[in-house]
């Protein structure tokens, strides 16, 4: 299973279910779910010791970026919203 940052997967996740396609938008944000799990059980030093320069994220950073309640409970709406048929457009900014 690909691991890689929950981030990521989440917004791919969003893309395919935009496109219509709902089977593999649930599949991604599962993953999104799984990894978003993942990056939870890190010890907390071990994303400071691999904190990029300042003002610089690498991607092995951001794949490790601890999703608060808030970013889980997005992740599992969004997951069931993709389960009946339904995309998530992120609103616009002002809206």
């Amino acid at each position: 299973m690909y691991s890689g940052n929950w981030q990521y997967l989440d917004t791919l996740a969003a893309a395919y279910a935009a496109a219509g396609d709902f089977a593999e938008a649930v599949r991604i944000q599962q993953l999104a779910l799984a990894a978003a799990d993942d990056a939870e059980s890190l010890p907390a030093d071990a994303s400071a010791a691999q904190a990029p320069p300042a003002g610089a994220e690498s991607g092995e950073q951001a794949s490790r970026a601890v999703p608060d309640a808030a970013a889980h409970d997005a992740l599992r709406t969004r997951l069931d919203s993709y389960r009946s048929g339904e995309a998530y457009v992120e609103p616009l900014a002002g809206s």
